[in-house]
This record gives structure tokens, sequence and C-alpha cells, in this order.
């Protein structure tokens, strides 16, 4: 695969790979793909809650906190 990249991001792959954490500009653009793909995921699991909120099924931190101290029998520390 041969990609074309434009001279902005041909200088920040060359100043990525002259601090030494990076051998190539094959390995600069791999971490990019990988933090790329991470992003998704966490993008993913936004959507997810915010169906989750817009459907009902969520409760707020204190809710649950009321709700586990009332089963329990825990009082709140003073």
């Amino acid at each position: 695969m041969q990609v074309n990249l434009s001279g902005q991001t041909e200088k920040s792959i060359e100043r990525r790979m002259a601090t030494g954490q990076f051998d190539s500009p094959e390995d600069v653009i791999r971490a990019a793909v990988v933090q790329l793909d991470e992003f998704d995921a966490c993008v993913a699991d936004v959507r997810e809650s915010l169906e989750d909120e817009q459907a009902g099924r969520l409760h707020s931190v204190h809710d649950v906190d009321r709700e586990m101290r009332q089963k329990h029998g825990f009082k709140r520390p003073t």
C-alpha cells in the first residue's frame, strides 16, 4: 500500500521519529491507527451509554447509593 501524505503530516511523522519513540514512519502510522481504533471504541461506548440513558436504563449514583443503604441498613456517614 502506498499513501500520499501532506507536507504537514510528513513533518509531524518526522518530528515524532526524531524523539526516538518511533523507528520508522510505519511505526508512527501504526500507533496512530491503534489510537483511532481506541477512540472509535470510546465513541461507541459513549453512544451506547447515551442510548441507555434515553431508554431509562441508567440510575444516578445517588439513587443507587440510597437504594443500597436502604436495602442493607447502612447509614450515611456524618
